[in-house]
């Protein structure tokens, strides 16, 4: 019987939390790690993003053809991630979370593991519109071994900048 109590109160609680955690808004982003462009080339990603009141849930995927010979794609998500809306209107967002993923290359898949953090400024609030971004993301790789250099695996900081859309 105390079971069952401890679990109608723990529905109740994820209830209540649930009721506080209201939709802010859904969006969708393209980006590009500006820095690597100078050094590598081109290269893009594409992102799609669910945020509430605390917490936020990110899927997309980042390309860098031809990256130094062989041709990069990344498909990560953030199954947890934290925000913080800020301002009126909730015009400024602060945001970090876990990215868990898969790099496609050569005689992959190669699983990354890490954290990203951005900075965003929207300027409509919570309205429909355009938005910017500067963040980026500090990776555990295991794509190493790709380059024949026995760096297996390793640490990774790259910066983005992104431009998006909410609904």
């Amino acid at each position: 019987m105390k079971k069952i109590q401890f679990l109608v109160v723990l529905y109740f609680l994820i209830l209540s939390t649930n009721l506080k955690a209201q939709d802010v808004r859904f969006a969708v982003n393209v980006k590009s790690d500006i820095s690597a462009m100078a050094d590598d080339g081109f290269n893009f990603g594409f992102n799609v993003e669910y945020q509430m009141t605390l917490f936020y849930f990110r899927a997309g995927f980042f390309a860098f053809p031809d990256l130094r010979g062989k041709d990069y794609l990344d498909i990560t998500g953030t199954p947890l991630g934290f925000n913080v809306h800020l301002g009126e209107h909730k015009k400024l967002r602060l945001s970090t979370g876990l990215v868990l993923g898969l790099i496609i290359r050569d005689k992959g898949p190669h699983p990354l593991v890490g954290n990203e953090h951005y900075f965003e400024w929207y300027p409509n609030g919570t309205s429909n519109g355009v938005y910017f971004g500067l963040g980026g993301n500090l990776l555990y790789r295991t794509d190493g071994k790709v380059w024949d250099n026995d760096i297996e695996p390793y640490w990774r900081y790259s910066s983005s900048i992104k431009m998006g859309l909410t609904f």
